[in-house]
């Protein structure tokens, strides 16, 4: 077998928990830091919520803004965006929602799409005692290289770096908790949130809640995947991959 057809195969098989649905209940908790030529390093919080195959929330927890996409039995994505400092949402349907955001519903479960994941190369493998096997994969573009560290068992990352000439951003998973209780608990709260349908923000233009999220540039962006300090997807991986 050629080596060029034993790494397709290797990469391949450490996706194949991810695309049968692996680990639906789970929350991880990732901290980012961000560093540029002109800026010092900033440090953000991020968590990864999953409560059924097609359920997942992204929760930018330093902004109080959280991201719930449901995949919906036509394969198109829901989407409601939650802001906690005033258990307020705004809820999207398929059809409000920018196109490059319907695409791949894997770039949201685990923050890379596996159309990523197999762009790059395996490096090496090891295990690691607090989240067991770990694939070292990487990948040089144009302007950026990535290198990403694999959970195949639990379908995330554990850590990816974003390295470019100007700028370097960085993702660490700290800790993974599968305990149900905490999940359904935290979704019990988002669920009582007041939800206003975005279809419908203009015939409610004096709520000031919805005035706020519009000056600040929320309402309309609906991003997933992995951010740069404003909350925008990184530059170099999703101008590949949507």
């Amino acid at each position: 077998m050629k080596p060029a057809i034993k790494l397709i195969i290797g990469v391949f098989s450490l996706l194949m928990p991810v695309l049968s649905g692996a680990q639906s209940l789970l929350s991880a908790k990732y901290e980012i830091a961000i560093t540029s030529q002109d800026h010092p390093e900033k440090v953000r919080h991020f968590t990864l919520w999953r409560n059924k195959h097609n359920q997942v929330i992204h929760q930018h927890n330093d902004q109080q803004v959280a991201q719930y996409w449901t995949l919906q039995n036509n394969h198109k994505v829901k989407l409601i965006t939650l802001f906690d400092s005033h258990q307020r949402g705004i809820e999207y349907a398929a059809a409000d929602i920018k196109g490059h955001q319907q695409r791949d519903w894997s770039e949201k479960w685990q923050l890379l799409s596996n159309d990523f994941l197999r762009e790059l190369q395996l490096v090496r493998t090891y295990d690691d005692e607090q989240f067991g096997k770990v694939a070292v994969l990487s990948k040089q573009a144009t302007e950026n290289r990535f290198t990403v560290e694999w959970l195949p068992e639990l379908s995330l990352v554990k850590s990816i770096t974003n390295d470019s000439a100007q700028s370097k951003e960085t993702w660490v998973l700290h800790s993974v908790s599968s305990d149900a209780q905490h999940v359904e608990q935290q979704w019990q709260a988002w669920a009582r949130y007041y939800l206003t349908d975005y279809a419908d923000i203009g015939d409610n233009e004096s709520d000031p809640f919805l005035m706020q999220m519009i000056n600040l540039g929320f309402v309309e962006e609906a991003a997933s995947g992995f951010y740069n300090d404003k909350g925008q997807p990184i530059k170099g991986q999703h101008s590949h991959h949507h």
